[in-house]
């Protein structure tokens, strides 16, 4: 069950006096993990390996002693090693990954009474957060082709769109209010079309960090969460590749060594389905996406110096008009061009960073970034139609100090960063190349921003973070973030957390998420605050969680929070257009919610439940209303089998009740985004709502998926490595789910618009 490698076992150092043991922690992937504990219990010694799986416990009694190595997602490991007299013992070890994804709050490890720990890391609990290993991506019966993002989709607190990921929605959050940052640089428009995808490919990462409560005070910016996710770093031996082929993509990562002792890596993909062909009279005429992601790193003045880029494409397009018949084609005028709904966009970031270390646990940190979006939009009808074009720079520099200490760590940090943003909305027929300007807003401002955190254990089974964060946005004023958690545990069973957090929003989206067109378009077109009446929003939350372990392998959490944000762009209020074209108006928000997962994990047998109850609200313009992402109750029953080694059966049940929306005048047509072809067959646009604003509520949401999951070892002459076949059923009921409700015609009875019907997905992946 548990595999090892014992990759070097050395002795340096000096004679005389107590020895020592270090090393390095990685996955069966090969990749680091942090967040280990590495406990000596003779010796009442402990402490955690950090973001390089790096480990360290000094003097220490020689001769022969037992050490473990837990954490959770990952089969425990024990050992018995000899400690040397006065000497070092390299112990490099590799621990086997489980399926299963971290808490909401992490468990804070045993400290002796009496005795605090070596150092802190920061894999310690923060309110709300957890780490997800990049092993679970693969590993989790989430069922699908492996993507970093849809990871979070059965996380307490955290809600995507059903058959859609384009709008992740944290704790009655909208979706512009999430961080999404790839080794501290931020992504902006992170989904591929209709959210089948996000932007980033998971053959590059290494793990992630998500932040949906009381975060570190280093992050801000944004209302909900902080989704941070790391590169691997490049290897410096050897030649590495692996990559994967399945309904919607083919991709290819490489990592290879260069000369100077520096490592590349270089991974790309790009849609199938322009490979199938399509035959619809009415449908997407066109639809794909492309992305590639590279690093290099490379010891540079004494520390590490790492240049990341990642850039994606997208594209697609449905016929505009009327609807009819159902197979009738549409006709227009006699020399009037093709006219069609139409979206593009892209995503740019690039980051440099340059980062050492001292032998005393201190850290400094250097970055610089640009990134940039750009999207251009045009939907409508014959008689009527808009264009949107949207684009935004960001470009930014810090530097922060890290520093540990026997019982307590610190950070501090200073942060200059420039905006550039422009959104421009024109009214016209489709296809006229030269419409008029209905509305326009740009900005171009500067901001500054410090943070100071440090987190310590005032007693024994206490943990306290707090943190204070300050921000000046050019033209929309100042802002001071205060953050503060306590964690208590009272024996090795029981850990209870709570703390209080603000935080500000300097970039507001203009996309009115009550329209069903944004379940297909991934794009957020962000306008700076400060410009145009565009507020400074502003969101505080309380937030509290236990967690036990009812027994050796099954464990209960449950957390809750409640949120008050103020100053929000709110766009469904003001117009039915899936994007502003006139304005929007200034509202509040808040939401509250708790949620429990039960977490059984076996030798085999690997499972989890997770239910979720919340509610969300809006208020603006006279109106107040329940966004279209509220779930009033969630459940999402998930397993993993072991059939025989490299064998699972997989499966996930989901079940949703009390989803608001808004009934639909005729002006749409709808058929679901098919899973084998890329088709998201819609014609018009919703824009017409018959009555108040999403007061009708939709019936439960459904679905049973299945999967089977087979890996095999490759060995021989060549390189040894993983060869990997997935097998996916999707709504294996072939459960009628609804997106939404539409009247065909005055006085008729509203008609549903269904979303996916039992469907297939397959692929094969590969590592060597």
């Amino acid at each position: 069950m548990i595999e090892l490698a014992l990759i070097a076992v050395t002795a340096l150092g000096t004679l005389g006096g107590d020895g020592s043991v270090r090393g390095t922690i990685v996955s069966d992937r090969h990749e680091p993990v942090a967040g280990v504990q590495v406990e000596l219990p003779a010796q009442n010694r402990v402490t955690w390996s950090d973001a390089a799986g790096r480990y360290e416990l000094g003097d220490l009694e020689p001769g022969e002693h037992e050490m473990r190595f837990t954490r959770f997602a990952y089969d425990p490991l024990t050992l018995s090693v000899t400690v040397p007299t006065g000497h070092t013992l390299d112990l490099d070890v590799r621990l086997r990954t489980r399926f299963v994804v971290q808490p909401g709050i992490s468990v804070l490890a045993s400290v002796p009474e009496g005795r605090p720990p070596t150092f802190l890391s920061s894999g310690l609990p923060e309110v709300g957060s957890r780490e997800i290993p990049v092993d679970v991506v693969w590993s989790s019966p989430l069922v699908g082709q492996p993507d970093v993002l849809a990871t979070l989709r059965t996380v307490p607190g955290i809600d995507l769109a059903e058959e859609f990921a384009t709008q992740v929605h944290v704790r009655g959050g909208s979706a512009d209010q999430n961080l999404i940052l790839l080794d501290g640089a931020p992504v902006y428009n992170g989904y591929h079309n209709s959210g089948i995808l996000s932007a980033v490919s998971p053959d590059a990462i290494s793990g992630m960090v998500v932040h949906t409560g009381v975060m570190p005070a280093r992050y801000g910016g944004r209302l909900s969460s902080v989704v941070d996710l790391r590169t691997r770093d490049p290897v410096r031996e050897g030649v590495q590749f692996q990559g994967g082929a399945g309904v919607p993509d083919v991709r290819l990562a490489i990592q290879a060594p260069i000369p100077s002792g520096a490592g590349v890596l270089l991974a790309g993909r790009r849609t199938t389905y322009d490979l199938v062909r399509r035959g619809y009279a009415r449908g997407t005429e066109d639809s794909g996406f492309e992305d590639v992601l590279g690093k290099i790193e490379l010891g540079l003045l004494g520390g590490t110096f790492s240049v990341v880029a990642l850039h994606t494409d997208n594209w697609l397009s449905s016929t505009a008009g009327a609807p009819g018949e159902e197979d009738a084609p549409i006709r227009f005028p006699e020399g009037f061009p093709d006219l069609h709904n139409t979206v593009g966009w892209s995503t740019g970031t690039d980051a440099f960073t340059w980062s050492r270390s001292s032998e005393g646990g201190s850290e400094v940190q250097i970055k610089l970034f640009r990134a940039a979006s750009r999207s251009n939009i045009e939907w409508g009808s014959l008689d009527e139609g808009h264009r949107m074009h949207s684009r935004l720079v960001h470009w930014g520099g810090s530097g922060e100090l890290a520093w540990k200490g026997a019982s307590s760590e610190g950070r501090a940090g200073v942060a200059v960063e420039r905006l550039s943003t422009d959104y421009r909305t024109a009214g016209s027929l489709l296809g006229n190349p030269s419409p008029a300007e209905t509305y326009a807003l740009a900005a171009r401002p500067t901001i500054v921003a410090s943070y100071v955190e440090r987190r310590w254990i005032p007693r024994d089974h206490w943990l306290v973070n707090g943190g204070l964060r300050a921000i000046h946005l050019e033209g929309a004023g100042f802002g001071l973030e205060p953050r503060l958690s306590a964690h208590y545990r009272p024996g090795d069973r029981v850990t209870v957390s709570a703390g209080f957090g603000r935080v500000h929003q300097l970039l507001q989206s203009l996309t009115n998420e009550e329209s069903l067109l944004t379940a297909a378009y991934a794009v957020e077109p962000l306008v700076a605050a400060g410009s145009g009446g565009v507020p400074l929003a502003r969101s505080d939350q309380l937030a509290a969680a236990i967690e036990t372990r009812l027994a050796h392998r099954l464990r209960l959490s449950v957390d809750g929070y409640v949120r008050w944000m103020e100053d929000l762009v709110l766009v469904a209020s003001a117009t039915t257009e899936p994007y502003a074209t006139a304005g929007f108006d200034r509202g509040r928000g808040a939401a509250r919610g708790i949620g429990a997962e039960l977490a059984y994990d076996g030798n085999r047998l690997d499972a989890r439940a997770v239910a979720d109850w919340s509610s969300a609200r809006r208020t603006a313009g006279g109106v107040t209303y329940h966004p279209r992402f509220e779930r009033r109750r969630s459940l999402a029953l998930e397993a993993a089998y072991r059939v025989f080694r490299g064998t699972s059966l997989r499966s996930v049940f989901q079940v949703a009740a009390g989803r608001p929306a808004s009934l639909l005048e005729a002006g749409f047509d709808w058929e679901v985004f098919d899973q084998l072809t890329g088709e998201v067959e819609f014609r018009g646009t919703p824009t017409r709502v018959a009555g108040p604003l999403n007061a009708e509520r939709l019936p439960p949401y459904l679905r049973l998926d299945l999967g089977l999951r087979k890996e095999w070892r490759v060995e021989g002459r060549g390189p040894d490595g993983t060869i990997t076949t997935y097998l996916d059923v999707l709504n294996v009921l072939d459960h009628e789910n609804v997106l939404g409700r539409q009247l065909p015609s005055p006085g008729a009875s509203a008609r549903p618009l269904v979303l996916m019907p039992r469907s297939l997905l397959f692929g094969v992946e590969w590592r060597f």
